[in-house]
């Protein structure tokens, strides 16, 4: 069902994308631009995020979002499957995701929401389990999908942004005790 689930969202995103990921696979665009276009964006947003500018840094945050989508669209049709570029590209995401969840601590503290804040922390620690446990396989909720959620809670203020992170934080770290009750039971090998 999560496996449907995902590719109904893909098709999705190729809809909604249709007009442009055509055109950068038949100028066969490097998908390196958009990893380095994506972090620095990421670092843009932490301005953002810690100005108070929630409307902004959700702008941002669809920004980053679609370029993330658009620049997996664009390797999944160029067939691009260099390690080391895949490896340089899982890195830079890392670090986004890592600025982007501690930039949302820090807001949230700023805000006097240590409870919040423990959210988005615990935001921060099931993304990377995930990635840690298992790099390609987050469950339906997806980098992508966490960036444009926490985007839209953007938009609702403090406590949009806070139920965001709440629905983060839980689909993150479920999935991270799924991975390693999988690995554990079954004995596989990662």
């Amino acid at each position: 069902m999560e496996k449907e689930l995902y590719i109904k969202l893909r098709r999705a995103y190729r809809y909604v994308f249709k007009r442009v990921t055509p055109i950068l696979v038949r100028e066969r665009i490097n998908t390196s631009f958009f990893y380095y276009t994506n972090f620095i964006l990421c670092v843009a947003l932490v301005f953002f995020i810690l100005t108070d500018n929630l409307f902004g840094a959700g702008f941002l945050s669809l920004i980053i979002a679609s370029l993330d989508i658009i620049s997996s669209i664009v390797a999944e049709d160029l067939n691009v499957g260099d390690p080391k570029k895949e490896f340089r590209a899982s890195i830079l995401n890392k670090y986004a995701e890592i600025i982007f969840y501690t930039s949302l601590v820090v807001f949230f503290l700023q805000a006097e929401r240590p409870i919040y804040a423990t959210f988005a922390y615990l935001s921060l620690v099931g993304s990377a389990m995930c990635g840690f446990i298992k790099n390609r396989e987050e469950g339906l909720i997806r980098r992508q999908e966490k960036t444009l959620l926490l985007a839209l809670g953007m938009f609702f203020g403090l406590h949009g942004l806070a139920f965001a992170s709440i629905i983060v934080a839980i689909s993150s770290n479920v999935r991270a005790i799924q991975l390693v009750g999988k690995v554990w039971l079954d004995k596989e090998e990662l």
